[in-house]
């Protein structure tokens, strides 16, 4: 797919599922939690993945289950301060170099902890890309107010470009201030699952499989 760009364009993106795989930070924060009760460590990150897949309360199942000292609100507290182990996903680091090396404005737009995010950034090296940053905690608001992504935009309504993954939440806003929408696809391991079933409003413009279905050709 192609995307002509401007030198007034504005390109965002999402984070979580977009830029890495969300299903790498679960993994490395329960295994922090299992690092930090005792050594049973691999019983303890078996147990919180299988209960998690079951969409049961991991943490208290794991102090039930296994007679744990710590608070879950202990568990919790390291799970959301610990310093991930996760990677980019394929060809992102390329398209960022690309757009800065041709001068363009990119913005990321995420949901969460100002903690939790800012470390995910942090150890994905890629917070020195961005132009600005929109956190929700920090913002005041999640996606899909329509307030986060005005908030790119300037005076000036520059023309925006965004990548996400989420059609719950992330293109509806996007779509109604008629910016550019693009999905990644879900490889397997996203979090959230993709409703398909939505109205075509909520969904994005295209879909893509991965970053290097992107071409950007760059305008004057």
């Amino acid at each position: 797919m192609n995307i002509n760009i401007t030198p007034h364009h504005r390109i965002i993106f999402d984070l979580d599922d977009t830029l890495y795989d969300e299903r790498s930070y679960l993994e490395s924060g329960f295994l922090s939690v299992a690092q930090a009760i005792d050594d049973n460590i691999q019983a303890h990150f078996t147990f919180l993945m299988n209960a998690y897949d079951q969409k049961q309360d991991a943490f208290a199942e794991l102090i039930k289950t296994f007679s744990i000292k710590q608070s879950k609100t202990d568990l919790i507290d390291i799970y959301r301060s610990h310093t991930p182990n996760i990677h980019q996903r394929p060809n992102v680091k390329k398209m960022l170099d690309e757009l800065k090396a041709n001068g363009i404005f990119m913005g990321l737009m995420t949901d969460g902890r100002s903690t939790t995010q800012r470390l995910k950034l942090k150890a994905l090296g890629i917070e020195t890309y961005f132009n600005e940053m929109l956190i929700s905690e920090e913002f005041g608001s999640e996606k899909p107010c329509i307030d986060n992504y005005k908030a790119f935009m300037g005076n000036e309504s520059f023309p925006c470009v965004f990548i996400a993954d989420n059609p719950k939440k992330d293109f509806v806003s996007a779509n109604a201030l008629n910016w550019q929408t693009i999905g990644i696809l879900d490889n397997g391991r996203h979090i959230h699952k993709q409703d398909k079933t939505l109205d075509h409003n909520y969904q994005p413009k295209c879909w893509i499989e991965q970053f290097s279905d992107l071409t950007l050709k760059y305008e004057q």
